[in-house]
């Protein structure tokens, strides 16, 4: 069964975040966002506005498909 879209973009999102080396606060700091929303992005509990994923792409270094494709880690 495949991944739900929330499911991978979390999966991505964790890789990416890993790979740069980048802290959730850097992202707080970055995209002006709370702490509680970059966590509830983090965990899945939450899905982040089409913005906010092109933001988050571009602080990883990524395009948009990139964390939220099944094969954005590929």
């Amino acid at each position: 069964m495949s991944d739900t879209a929330r499911e991978i973009f979390v999966k991505n999102l964790r890789y990416f975040i890993e790979a740069r080396g980048i802290t959730q606060a850097d992202i707080c700091r970055e995209l002006n966002v709370s702490s509680a929303t970059v966590s509830d992005w983090y965990s899945g509990k939450k899905y982040p506005r089409v913005d906010a994923v092109q933001r988050l792409a571009d602080l990883l270094g990524v395009r948009f498909s990139t964390l939220t494709t099944e094969n954005g880690i590929q």
